[in-house]
């Protein structure tokens, strides 16, 4: 079925006589319909006739009131050369719900039905009438909340939610339509096993196609025979998707969350909550097993409002908590690249310390190597070098020039090393030290 415009009346019309919608055609239901009504060429294009090949049905969507009474009033239609007897009713408008009351007496008509259920005390009440010959009664409700009691006149009645039962044909035993539209009332089939044309003594081992049970399709044990209404689906729909977007906010939160947080407020507060006493109105909506529960609103601009997530976990933090734990992690990222640049401080300053007195040494060194004749002051050196582990050799009473020369310019080497290790982090305490001056200029706005 297509979908129909919500506002428009729609009228249901269930051929019987055999007449199968899908190989007849649209086109000819439309204009067996038109013709039958007698609505105008001209006004006839404003309605919608569409064919509900799964059930056998015909569905007219229509705007105008006085159309829907002449399509309400059909008692048969005429296709080709035969006259095919049908039922037509008005369904229930969009955003309605339907429930059943049960224990109404066979003797009250559907115009007692009608005026016992509409009046003054029972102003959301929609049209009712009887399901089949039974004393229960269908009731149709605006909104998507069925009441708990209906007043039907002056008695109160328990009302529950209505549950359709899946379609099934008794005549030809398929699923999909009833008995008094079945398009192939001579073409039949076992509700048991599915074999053709069984005869009177056909017996086999039932199997049931909605719930897979040893029972015959539909049985009246059977427990899928029922459908699912559809504010229930949207209700397990809505919960199901609240429940995701919880995990995953729990999740996101679990991750970004610091590892010495304290739990002891949220169970607190939770416990504090849970001891808080309901409404009775509440409650008792909470109790019932049928009625929509409340869908979980999430509004990220509301401050004040407490998010499904936390209501799952148990957190009860509030929007200043919040602050608060992002300004400690701020001050503790400080702390941190203030530490660092303190460790870099002390590596620079022990640093200088070897270079100053590396170049010291390569001083003495030089002026060792131009005075050859000054063996003091030449032996004095090498005895410096062989302490500081620079110098390996077992002459300690000479040293030749080449030799200081090749020291020396190591010596010099290393210092340049030196000289750009302290470049280098003098850079990085200027950078550490910029982003010090970011992260608070950022805390302060």
């Amino acid at each position: 079925m297509p979908l129909l415009p919500q506002n428009d009346f729609k009228i249901v019309i269930r051929p019987r006589g055999g007449l199968d919608v899908a190989t007849t055609g649209t086109v000819r239901l439309a204009s067996a319909i038109y013709r039958t009504a007698n609505v105008p060429a001209h006004e006839a294009g404003e309605d919608t006739v569409c064919s509900n090949n799964h059930q056998n049905t015909i569905v007219v969507s229509l705007r105008h009131a006085s159309h829907a009474d002449k399509y309400r009033q059909l008692q048969a239609i005429t296709i080709g050369d035969r006259h095919h007897e049908d039922s037509a009713y008005e369904t229930t408008p969009d955003n309605t719900v339907k429930g059943i009351i049960k224990g109404i007496p066979l003797e009250e008509d559907a115009k007692s039905i009608h005026t016992s259920i509409i009046h003054a005390r029972s102003p959301y009440a929609l049209p009712a009438k009887r399901l089949s010959y039974t004393t229960t009664v269908i009731v149709a409700v605006e909104g998507l909340r069925v009441p708990t009691y209906v007043n039907y006149g002056g008695a109160l009645l328990r009302c529950t939610l209505y549950r359709k039962q899946i379609d099934m044909c008794h005549c030809c035993g398929r699923l999909g339509h009833c008995m008094d539209v079945c398009p192939k009332p001579k073409d039949k089939v076992c509700r048991g096993c599915d074999a053709p044309n069984p005869g009177p003594n056909h017996q086999c081992s039932t199997h049931c196609k909605l719930c897979g049970g040893a029972h015959m399709t539909a049985d009246r044990n059977c427990r899928a025979r029922y459908k699912t209404p559809y504010i229930v689906t949207k209700r397990h729909w809505e919960r199901r998707r609240a429940n995701e977007e919880a995990e995953a906010t729990a999740t996101n939160y679990s991750t970004s969350k610091p590892h010495s947080r304290s739990r002891t407020p949220s169970r607190s507060d939770s416990r504090s909550r849970s001891r808080t006493p309901e409404p009775r109105k509440q409650q008792q909506r909470r109790a019932r097993s049928l009625t929509p529960g409340r869908t979980p609103t999430r509004d990220a601009k509301t401050t004040d409002s407490v998010s499904f997530a936390d209501a799952v976990k148990g957190k009860r933090a509030t929007n200043a908590e919040a602050g608060g734990k992002i300004h400690t992690k701020i001050e503790a990222e400080i702390a941190q690249l203030t530490q660092t640049i303190q460790t870099m401080q002390k590596q620079i300053v022990c640093m200088q310390a070897q270079i100053h007195a590396k170049d010291e040494l390569i001083q003495k060194l030089q002026s060792a190597a131009h005075s050859e004749t000054d063996q003091q002051a030449m032996q004095k050196t090498q005895e410096e070098l062989v302490e500081d582990g620079e110098v390996e050799g077992p002459d300690t009473k000479r040293w030749p020039a080449i030799s200081l020369k090749k020291s020396v310019r190591s010596k010099r080497t290393r210092a340049a090393t030196d000289d750009t290790r302290v470049k280098a982090l003098e850079t990085r305490v200027s950078s550490l030290e910029e982003t010090i001056t970011a992260t608070i200029t950022r805390t302060i706005q």
